[in-house]
């Protein structure tokens, strides 16, 4: 997955604060994040605020609103994300969505 910013040092400082793991970074143009058994880019380049919803299934919805209440990064939930699925929602400092549900 890869999510478009003007801002890739904001986006790199929020994600990694609520717990993505940096696996490779080139200055303020991308930076790649471990995401399971796959990777989250964040990437230099236009796109509208606010228009990108990212979604993770984690296997334990409580850790992960510790580790955002820990990082100070205010959320909401838990609350039924989708049919069967309890989980949290926070916002990037870009207005993209970013939703943990399991």
């Amino acid at each position: 997955m890869t999510l478009r910013t003007t801002d890739v040092p904001a986006s790199r400082a929020f994600y990694g604060r609520i717990g993505f793991r940096e696996v490779i970074a080139r200055g303020d143009e991308f930076v790649v994040f471990s995401a399971g058994a796959s990777e989250f880019v964040i990437n230099r380049g236009e796109s509208p605020r606010g228009t990108t919803g990212i979604g993770f299934l984690v296997a334990d919805v409580a850790s992960m609103e510790t580790r955002l209440r820990e990082a100070g990064v205010g959320y909401d939930g838990p609350m039924q994300l989708r049919p069967g699925k309890v989980g949290l929602r926070v916002t990037d400092p870009h207005g993209n969505v970013v939703e943990y549900f399991g």
